[in-house]
């Protein structure tokens, strides 16, 4: 007897995130990327230069590499850890400083942006954004006007908690104007990476 073998065609999601592509679904590896996710922003954290109430900092690159590698899911509950971790005591925020505290520090709303533009930027990046340099750059300049609307807010309320009132171009230069070149900067070598780096990829794959 003869018999027909039926091609089975397995389909998905139109990318699949860097580094989970290369390592199986497992929990303790989903915890292990998780927790690496978390630590590098914790690094990224120390490599900071202090202008004022606002240290410019490394993280916001991370936010755009934790999106693309980690995925929606990973990069997000990575960013959360960072953040929860951050609060409960590890010392991990920039100058190497962390506790409950740290909720009531102007800068903090920064962190809540970094868990929302995190998850936009691996969202996207599943559907494809980081394929090319004109949405990369879109991609990245979105999680960007993401983090500077919790933060700079955020700022103003601890400000005004404190007793310093700052007028519009006052919170501006406080806690945007000074980052902007630097973050564009961020986001044009981001995007320039991306998508080389997913063609690197595809060469080793089997």
């Amino acid at each position: 007897m003869f018999s027909t073998r039926v091609p089975v065609r397995l389909t998905g999601p139109a990318t699949t995130p860097f580094m989970v592509h290369h390592v199986a679904q497992t929990r303790l590896n989903t915890l292990v990327l998780v927790a690496c996710g978390a630590f590098m922003m914790g690094v990224l954290a120390q490599l900071n230069v202090t202008i004022g109430a606002v240290p410019i900092t490394g993280q916001t690159f991370g936010v755009m590499a934790l999106g693309v590698t980690l995925g929606y899911r990973r990069a997000t509950a990575a960013m959360v850890t960072y953040v929860v971790g951050g609060l409960a005591g590890i010392p991990w925020f920039a100058h190497f400083t962390g506790g409950p505290l740290m909720i009531f520090k102007p800068t903090f709303g920064y962190l809540i942006g970094f868990i929302v533009a995190t998850a936009v930027v691996g969202w996207l990046a599943q559907h494809g954004w980081d394929r090319r340099i004109s949405t990369s750059l879109l991609m990245y300049g979105g999680a960007s006007f993401v983090i500077y609307a919790f933060g700079v807010p955020y700022l103003w309320l601890m400000m005004h908690a404190t007793g310093v009132d700052l007028g519009w171009s006052e919170l501006m230069w406080a806690g945007m104007l000074p980052f902007i070149p630097g973050d564009a900067l961020k986001c044009a070598l981001a995007a320039v990476l991306s998508p080389q780096a997913r063609v690197a990829v595809s060469r080793v794959e089997p």
